[in-house]
């Protein structure tokens, strides 16, 4: 658990929104899985760029696996496969993915929990969710199946 918190504050370290943390959280419910994914290489550190940043994670129930991916929504890198409609789903919930509609599809039964992690730069706005789920379909699913989709 310490290095894959390590690994995520380098990730945000490097995005630049460590300086956000003193900013209020607002905490939203809570949802984890696979190996690592790099975030991009050569960060825009200039006034603005990250005021529509998501860093983005999966973690798996014995905490073995985790995937990770910065969401960019300005102009620039886009790393996440489904980078426009991402964005697109953030713009709606005003950054906010408690806040984006459950997508209605069928996830089986299995038992494999997974957490999903999310703090995001929005619009100036600190935002945090986290949220533990009882698979990968069911997490995806109840976080509108894009923004998590990596």
């Amino acid at each position: 658990m310490k290095q894959f918190m390590s690994r995520i504050a380098a990730v945000a370290l490097a995005t630049g929104l460590v300086a956000a943390v003193t900013a209020p959280a607002s905490a939203e419910r809570m949802p984890v899985e696979g190996p690592v994914t790099e975030a991009a290489a050569q960060p825009d550190f200039s006034p603005g760029a990250f005021q529509r940043t998501a860093v983005l994670t999966i973690v798996s129930s014995n905490h073995t696996q985790y995937r990770s991916q910065v969401l960019h929504c300005v102009e620039g890198t886009h790393d996440h496969p489904r980078h426009s409609a991402a964005c697109q789903q953030l713009e709606e919930s005003n950054g906010r993915i408690a806040m984006i509609p459950i997508v209605d599809t069928y996830c089986t039964m299995e038992r494999d929990p997974v957490q999903l992690h999310a703090w995001i730069m929005w619009d100036g706005k600190y935002q945090q969710f986290q949220g533990e789920f009882g698979n990968a379909c069911q997490a995806n699913a109840e976080t509108g199946g894009i923004v998590f989709d990596f």
